[in-house]
């Protein structure tokens, strides 16, 4: 019988957990930066009809990838980190193997199911035939990252998270150059080939993420296979047994995992469906659709991928008080203190997207048409900041489920209000913009809710995390106003007014609020590195309020 020190690396060749987790964490924000960075440009090549069309793809390829895609990899991961904490290295492989198989069957009947279905979806349910395109051309990519979700599940399961990492760093910027090149080459045939083009990006990422996989599964099978070539039997489950266990775990995770991509999912059906009812034509529908998903969503998303990063933070910090190793007064006060961070960092993108909601997308796309349904959202920023982090201290509770079954609860709010606006030619996408802006409202609210009652107090301070930022925004809003009033009369630039805008209602927002005492050492935390430097420079001029328990 296999000892537990057979089945382990040898001291020499143990991958260090900390540097994959550090991998992991980079990969993701780099991830989150150069998506945030690349759906910014390419409606400067591709038109909203081209982006109508790529989003109807994306949305039907991300809820089709989420079983086989999130969830399996990582009830795949959980499994194998259970043998490996019996010793059973023999019996983590065979879950790998088996989960391996059933992935790539999976991935390939999905695929080739949306390929088939594509041209009666797309005519059918988005009324747009020429979205049968743009699905076919995704299709592919269900399959080969069915495939890449089988290999990370084994690493993480492994603790092995450099070669997961490196596959996410390899993934999006090989995806991005992918999307520019194939616009380059394509969009001159028109939006619907331009469309095609990005979605055929998708799986030029998932190929090299594929191939650096194997590459390292290869590099390391020896290592992975030592003392794991038969089975414990005192562990030995049925294929049955094992395939129950990976869809029972999997499925919630799945849920869990694309509850947001739901109410994508949902725009890209209703909201072409009741603009038909309202009386549109196609080419208006798919344009409208693309305006809506492809520009107001992206400039409302954008500013989150700081508190993306900082509720990634918190999920460790709250799993660790569970378990007993940090004090859970800790964990209260960084989570309280990541709510504090999500207000200050995203009530002030809120105020500038508002006033500048049409000046932003002009200069961007010369789309100033925009502003009408970005205006309505803006505000959207902070609710989902606040959705965010309570999501990564829920997870981190342990309770994954309940910001899934809040953000149900608010999208059924979403769909009764889009059925009803968006079919008033009046409102159009503007009734779009309301019925997310209710919907991301209802859930933060509510895991804000449950959060406060789990931590057993309030976990948002009146004063320091709402009164003294609302101030600052305040005074960041006259200053934007005025700031752009000049630039745009001396130099008749929109382009430098909007960049003045921004750069100086950012520092005077941030003088003000030092100065009104809104800023505390617990928040500079978030930051590494800079964060003490910018705490002692505050401290010493006496600009750094108490930390915020």
């Amino acid at each position: 019988m296999n000892s537990r020190s057979e089945v382990t690396d040898p001291p020499e060749t143990r991958p260090s957990f900390l540097q994959g987790a550090f991998i992991l964490a980079v990969a993701g924000l780099m991830n989150r930066v150069i998506g945030a960075v690349v759906w910014l440009i390419v409606p400067i090549f591709l038109a909203d009809v081209g982006l109508g069309l790529f989003r109807m793809a994306f949305n039907l390829y991300t809820a089709l990838l989420a079983l086989p895609g999130i969830g399996i990899p990582i009830a795949l991961a959980k499994l194998v980190a259970e043998r490996e904490g019996w010793g059973d290295r023999g019996g983590a492989l065979r879950i790998f193997r088996i989960t391996f198989v059933v992935l790539l069957v999976v991935g390939l009947v999905v695929a080739v199911l949306a390929a088939a279905g594509a041209p009666y979806y797309a005519t059918h349910i988005l009324k747009d035939p020429r979205a049968a395109y743009t699905i076919i051309a995704i299709a592919p990519a269900i399959f080969i990252f069915s495939i890449v979700a089988a290999f990370r599940g084994l690493f993480q399961g492994l603790q092995r998270m450099t070669p997961y990492g490196v596959s996410q760093m390899l993934e999006q910027p090989t995806r991005a150059v992918a999307i520019f090149a194939l616009l380059y080459l394509l969009v001159g045939r028109g939006q619907t080939w331009g469309a095609v083009g990005v979605s055929a990006a998708t799986i030029v990422g998932g190929v090299f993420a594929l191939a650096y996989l194997a590459y390292a599964y290869y590099r390391q099978r020896d290592e992975i296979h030592a003392g794991g070539r038969v089975e414990r039997p005192e562990h030995k489950a049925t294929t049955g047994a094992i395939l129950a266990r990976l869809v029972k775990l999997g499925v919630p995770i799945s849920i869990a995992g694309t509850a947001l991509t739901l109410l994508n999912f949902a725009d890209s059906i209703l909201i072409p469906a009741r603009l038909h009812a309202a009386g549109y034509g196609t080419e208006i529908v798919t344009s409208l659709y693309g305006m809506f998903a492809g520009k107001t969503m992206v400039l409302v998303g954008a500013p989150t991928v700081i508190t993306g990063a900082i509720a990634f933070t918190l999920m460790p910090a709250i799993s660790e008080a569970l378990a007993g190793k940090i004090d859970p007064a800790e964990a209260r006060t960084r989570a309280r203190s990541g709510f504090r961070m999500a207000i200050l960092l995203m009530l002030p993108a809120s105020v500038g997207l508002l006033i500048l909601a049409r000046d932003i997308p002009a200069v961007l796309w010369n789309s100033p048409e925009v502003g009408s349904s970005l205006a309505v959202l803006s505000f959207g920023v902070v609710f989902l900041a606040v959705q965010q982090i309570s999501v990564g201290i829920l997870q981190g509770m342990g309770r994954p489920d309940i910001p899934v079954v809040n953000l149900l609860i608010g999208l059924a709010f979403k769909v009764a209000i889009l059925w009803v606006l968006v079919a008033i030619p009046s409102w159009n996408i503007v009734g779009a913009a309301v019925s997310s802006l209710v919907a991301f409202l209802v859930a933060s609210s509510l895991n804000l809710w449950v959060v406060g009652r789990r931590l057993r107090g309030g976990v948002i301070d009146p004063r320091s995390a709402l009164l003294k930022p609302v101030l600052s925004s305040l005074l960041m809003a006259a200053g934007v106003i005025t700031i752009r009033w000049v630039v745009l009369t001396a130099l008749g630039s929109l382009g430098l007014a909007v960049l003045a805008s921004i750069g100086g209602g950012a520092t005077l927002y941030f003088i003000s609020l030092a100065y009104i005492g809104g800023i505390s050492r617990t928040d500079l935390e978030f930051f590494p590195s800079i964060g003490d430097k910018i705490a002692r420079r505050l401290a010493t001029a006496g600009l750094l309020a108490g930390d915020q328990s």
